[in-house]
């Protein structure tokens, strides 16, 4: 899970459900990545952000998260059980005996937990999934424990109710591929500020580089650095680059969504706007588009993941 999962909660409340995500009101079905979820209670999907989906109710407390971008072994989710989930801002522990998940594609284990997140008391069930192929996910259904006795019902069958199926791939637009393949993108932001009495200054900037290789996967690096120029103030500098992963890029109208599947369990989406010319905007920012040679020994693009 990650830190701000009570602000996620807030942000999420006027969301509207991605159209592939949320085939009826009680099924969360993810194409994409091969998982399905049925609800009850009056759960239903509220949005995505990122690896986080988030499912809310108006007849039962609480909330239902789901994280796609965990990874972790069978080993380590058996663990959990006996001595619970710690994560920034979150802090689980064991409140009951564990129960294995019927699933034909995978292993996937639920235990009661009690616990913290983002330091307000909970209880809920988690449960962990691990595929055949290696994808995982976290699934928290919780509420403070006053309200824990008028959801637990619910959250034991919303546990049971994980569905695993062959992921499905959407068919590649050669059109878009071409666009994108062999490319880079790059992104720059960089602001200077000074304070109204001239006295502090200060500077920040940012590049983000995306290489898109013909054969399907990408290479992603960033760096950021930022100064200031007041007594005993401090500079700060980060880089880094993931450079492995696969990439994808399917139609939406005169729009395309470019999904980078980094090989950690991350998966981001972007939503790839003014295609056709040497600037791309993904999510609304501008990114510039060029040709590159870090991927110049990938082979020819013969269909992306």
């Amino acid at each position: 899970m990650i830190a701000a999962i009570a602000v996620l909660l807030v942000s999420h409340a006027q969301a509207q459900p991605e159209q592939a995500s949320a085939a009826t009101p009680d099924l969360y079905r993810d194409p994409e990545t091969g998982f399905a979820l049925r609800l009850s209670g009056g759960f239903q999907f509220l949005g995505k952000q990122e690896s986080i989906a988030l499912f809310g109710s108006k007849a039962k407390p609480g909330a239902v998260f789901l994280e796609t971008g965990a990874t972790f072994t069978v080993e380590e989710l058996e663990a959990a059980t006996r001595l619970g989930y710690q994560d920034e801002g979150v802090s689980l522990a064991p409140d009951g005996p564990a129960s294995r998940l019927n699933l034909t594609l995978g292993v996937g284990i639920a235990f009661p937990v009690k616990g913290t997140l983002d330091n307000q008391p909970v209880r809920g069930i988690l449960t962990g999934v691990r595929t055949h192929t290696g994808r995982c996910f976290l699934l928290l259904v919780a509420t403070t424990p006053e309200a824990w006795d008028k959801l637990a019902a619910t959250a034991t069958q919303i546990a049971n109710g994980v569905e695993l199926f062959a992921p499905e791939a959407p068919p590649v637009d050669q059109r878009l591929a071409a666009y994108f393949a062999g490319k880079r993108l790059s992104y720059y932001f960089s602001r200077w500020s000074t304070s109204l009495s001239g006295a502090t200054q200060g500077s920040f900037q940012s590049n983000e580089q995306i290489y898109l290789c013909a054969g399907g996967s990408f290479h992603y690096g960033e760096q950021t650095r930022a100064s200031f120029d007041v007594p005993q103030a401090f500079g700060y500098s980060r880089s880094g680059d993931s450079s492995s992963g696969r990439w994808l890029v399917t139609g939406d109208g005169p729009n395309a969504q470019l999904t980078l599947h980094f090989h950690d369990g991350r998966l981001w989406r972007y939503r790839a706007t003014n295609l056709g010319n040497e600037t791309v905007y993904l999510n609304g920012s501008r990114y510039f588009r060029a040709a590159q040679t870090r991927c110049r020994s990938s082979p020819t693009h013969g269909g992306l993941p």
